[in-house]
């Protein structure tokens, strides 16, 4: 036997050989028996699993791609057998939008500047006033 690394040479294992050839060979202990059907077991389940879920997402792909290709071909068999897409004319559009008048905008605009505007502007100048007195008497 090499010390390095423990091998058997090749006079030993042929020594090992006759040896289990000429005796009968030893019985394994049934511990081990059931260990290797335990292992043997989990693995074969293990992988079921594994192949399980991976149908899982194949077929999960598959229905999102069917999905994606279905929803356009069904939004147009709504509309007809044209195939083409439903655009509003210029009319639907334009009455679609609310467009004030002149005099709605001014009348609104009137009362935004008595209203709000009027406040705030009052609030601007008396906090003007008050610095401007603020800072004239720190001049003085």
């Amino acid at each position: 036997m090499s010390d390095a690394f423990k091998y058997l040479d090749d006079t030993d294992i042929e020594k090992l050989i006759a040896d289990v050839e000429k005796n009968e060979l030893v019985k394994a202990p049934d511990r081990i028996k059931k260990n290797v059907l335990l292992t043997v077991g989990m693995r074969e389940r293990k992988i079921r699993e594994y192949k399980r879920s991976c149908l899982q997402v194949a077929l999960s792909v598959a229905a999102a791609a069917v999905i994606l290709v279905l929803t356009p071909l069904l939004s147009y068999a709504k509309r007809g057998a044209d195939m083409t897409p439903e655009v509003p004319s210029r009319e639907i559009v334009l009455n679609s939008y609310v467009i004030p008048s002149k005099e709605e905008v001014m009348a609104e605009y009137e009362t935004d500047l008595t209203g709000d505007l009027k406040k705030k502007i009052e609030v601007i100048l008396e906090l003007s006033e008050d610095y401007h007195d603020t800072y004239t008497k720190e001049k003085e």
